[in-house]
């Protein structure tokens, strides 16, 4: 994507940057890329007056503020900016930019697995150190399974809620209320632990709380709307979720694009690939979706950004915690020749975790994953149409302090009497994005 060197044009300080990632949405850093040989770094400060990137506000489902949560490539809310990975660094002396990634393949998978789990369980034991009352976000799935064995092993069940949520916004045949199998383990771990836990608490989430959470003008707990609809429910406590399980852990669809991408024998790791993804006895192949035809990522064109959860840090008093994103750094250090196709698509990292902690104690309760469990949004809801009196008339409109070269083509869509879904997610994240650009002093 970039160069390995660039004039310093711009004169930016002498310094390393590089985006942190683990910290809050205001700390994102931007990279201009202005032409061939001209690169700037931006900050929301730099950025008010920039125009949108129309790609952004095309874009079918987006992640605020880069165009695809996973490929940073893709380019970002802001034009020809771009939210670069932790390891991408940007070297400044003097008159020279230089772009460098760092800390890739040094880690034997046992070595990352013996200090990731160390890191988790310390940021775990630290969370219940420091609260009365834990309630862990709870889907069943082996990530919240995962997140749970800790509590296990810290023998802290008794200061643990299980929140579950049920999401009614969304219809696909992988969700747990479609899946009978998935119903019996979540009622058996309900069962089996029920004299250790302080508490299970059940939540649905319908049309009607995501339409309620629209009108905060927030893409955060839109695009989180099951977990932010189930954080209403508690205060004054500790909220754990074990989002970004499965980066750490590498049962995500990103490290399958990087095997594929640097495989020497591209034609044979897609057979090999294509063989297990027909293997329904592995744990990601739940209605998986994975298309061959196309562009294969490495994992350094993938950046993790945990602003949007920071978000929820605060709400009624709750502090909210990912113990997960403790590695997200840390798993791009493991040596590519150390995974292989069958480990990712059997959770095998994860499982290796939960041994740790309870030994076989929740192999019963591993079955397969969800892909649509909580926090989604299938095509048919992108798609779905909203009628306007479900709609907040706040949402139709564009804030004046955004510099959008095209608006007609909104105008036209909040003349109809019923939107589509996309639509009203472009603008909440435009309105998002006018309440950044009030904090930093272009008001509307």
């Amino acid at each position: 994507m970039f160069k390995e060197f660039y004039e310093n044009k711009c004169k930016i300080p002498n310094g390393i940057y590089y985006n942190p990632e683990t910290n809050s949405l205001d700390d994102v850093m931007f990279v201009h890329l202005i032409d061939e040989s001209t690169i700037d770094i931006k900050f929301w400060k730099d950025l008010t007056y920039h125009p949108i990137n129309i790609e952004f506000m095309k874009a079918k489902s987006h992640n605020f503020p880069q165009l695809k949560r996973d490929v940073w490539t893709l380019g970002s809310i802001y034009k020809n900016c771009y939210i670069t990975p932790n390891n991408l660094h940007f070297i400044v002396k003097d008159n020279i930019i230089e772009v460098r990634y760092v800390d890739l393949e040094k880690l034997s998978l046992n070595d990352y697995i013996e200090i990731a789990h160390n890191k988790f369980l310390n940021k775990i034991k630290k969370i219940y150190d420091e609260s009365e009352q834990v309630v862990i976000f709870f889907s069943g799935g082996i990530d919240s399974l995962h997140l749970l064995s800790y509590a296990y092993k810290l023998d802290m069940l008794h200061k643990t809620t299980l929140a579950y949520s049920d999401n009614f916004c969304v219809e696909h045949p992988s969700l747990i209320r479609n899946s009978p199998i998935m119903k019996e383990k979540l009622k058996s771990i309900r069962k089996n632990l029920d004299n250790q836990i302080n508490h299970f608490y059940e939540h649905s989430v319908s049309n009607e709380d995501l339409y309620e959470i629209n009108k905060l003008c927030n893409t955060t707990y839109t695009t989180y709307y099951t977990s932010f609809n189930l954080l209403k429910q508690f205060s004054n406590c500790s909220v754990m979720t074990g989002f970004f399980g499965n980066q750490i852990a590498f049962h995500s669809h990103n490290w399958l694009d990087h095997l594929l991408f640097y495989s020497s024998n591209h034609e044979q790791a897609s057979e090999e690939l294509k063989i297990l993804l027909n293997d329904d006895t592995l744990y990601m192949n739940n209605f998986i979706e994975f298309t061959f035809d196309r562009n294969f990522f490495p994992y350094n064109s993938f950046t993790f950004n945990r602003s949007n959860f920071d978000e929820f840090d605060g709400f009624n008093n709750i502090k909210f915690y990912t113990p997960f994103a403790e590695a997200k750094s840390l798993c791009r250090q493991v040596k590519t020749y150390d995974l292989n196709f069958k480990i990712i698509l059997d959770a095998h990292v994860a499982k290796e975790f939960i041994k740790i902690n309870v030994g076989d104690l929740f192999d019963r309760y591993i079955y397969k994953t969800s892909e649509w469990d909580n926090d989604c949004c299938t095509d048919n809801m992108i798609d779905m149409l909203v009628n306007k009196k479900d709609i907040d008339p706040n949402l139709l409109s564009i804030p004046k302090n955004i510099t959008i070269e095209d608006k007609n083509n909104y105008d036209k869509i909040f003349k109809l009497k019923k939107i589509p879904y996309r639509y009203i997610q472009n603008i909440i994240s435009l309105h998002h994005l006018s309440k950044i650009h009030s904090k930093h002093g272009r008001v509307i």
